[in-house]
């Protein structure tokens, strides 16, 4: 059997390692048909009975993507007509194709656990909603960097001082103007000192009616020189924070145009928020290379002042974030 140090150090080589599938998932009699990947997670051991005897079983659960045949799209991406047919019929006779998946698994697994028996605890599919925000979040990765980047300088160069960006970085634009982000859009950079805080301070707001982020640091004179690293990466949050708000906006993604919840957990949990929040502690997460549970935790912890929320609702909106 595998240690829990194990597993956990083998769930780390397989959380973004995807696997093919080209197996048939109704019927052998179809195998070579459905053409797909799938990526899994060990979850622990459990007792199991087979053939009258007790044998400890490796759960895992298992995420279906990439789908590149016709059939696997309908069965587990279409919805309405056919699609909800099939679906439904395939639920009803998984068996076959829980088998199959267990063997690629446990085949995968032979060079960890040789005698290894799977047992599939969970399987849930992933649409092409993720993969296409991984794809913003690359596109918008270069602006956010660009932009950081003389934040940075103007805060290195400033003890205090209210900038306006691009327009006092020197340059002759007086917006910023990227291909890959339809809205052009100023940063309004607002830089304070204050004595009686420890570290520093970071928020940000969208002027949409001005296309205009605002990004405040708020730091104690006596830590600027310490400071730098973890800097980065909150303006890194905030600012893909801010401009995943502008995204929104030019897809029609969420009503944008509600009134400013006041209850913390109601503003936290309010769909564009949840989905603004993912994309921000993301990028944070690349940042500092530390897992995005980690990062989302950390900042609810250390910002108990700002959500004014308890313990409860934290949990709630942690996972929520998590979940998004």
């Amino acid at each position: 059997m595998l240690t829990e140090k194990e597993i956990d150090r083998l769930n780390g080589i397989l959380k973004n390692k995807p696997f093919k599938y080209n197996q048939g998932v109704f019927h052998y009699d179809l195998e070579g048909e459905n053409d797909f990947d799938f990526k899994f997670q060990l979850l622990g051991y459990k007792k199991m009975i087979s053939v009258g005897e007790y044998y400890d079983y490796l759960k895992v659960s298992v995420t279906l993507l990439n789908f590149r045949d016709e059939l696997s799209k309908i069965i587990f991406l279409k919805r309405g007509n056919n699609g909800e047919f099939i679906n439904k019929y395939f639920k009803e006779n998984m068996y076959h194709f829980k088998m199959s998946l267990s063997n690629e698994i446990r085949s995968i697994m032979k060079m960890f656990e040789p005698d290894a028996r799977i047992t599939i605890e969970s399987i849930e599919v992933e649409s092409g909603t993720e993969k296409e925000s991984l794809k913003e979040q690359k596109m918008t990765r270069q602006p956010i960097r660009e932009i950081v980047k003389s934040i940075v300088k103007l805060f290195k160069e400033n003890d205090e001082g209210e900038f306006v960006l691009p327009e006092d970085l020197g340059d002759e634009e007086m917006v910023y103007a990227f291909k890959k982000i339809k809205t052009n859009f100023t940063v309004e950079l607002v830089i304070e000192q204050n004595p009686y805080i420890k570290g520093f301070f970071v928020d940000g707001n969208l002027w949409r009616d001005d296309d205009t982020i605002e990004i405040i640091i708020e730091y104690n004179p006596e830590d600027k020189r310490k400071i730098l690293y973890d800097l980065v990466g909150k303006v890194n949050e905030v600012l893909a924070h801010e401009i995943r708000h502008i995204i929104q906006g030019e897809k029609g993604m969420f009503d944008l145009d509600v009134p400013e919840e006041e209850d913390p957990y109601k503003y936290y949990t309010q769909p564009h928020e949840l989905d603004a929040l993912n994309y921000g502690f993301k990028r944070l997460s690349r940042i500092t290379k530390k897992p995005l549970e980690v990062v989302v935790n950390d900042w609810f912890n250390t910002n108990k002042d700002i959500h004014r929320m308890n313990d409860n609702e934290v949990n709630k909106v942690v996972q929520k974030i998590l979940d998004n």
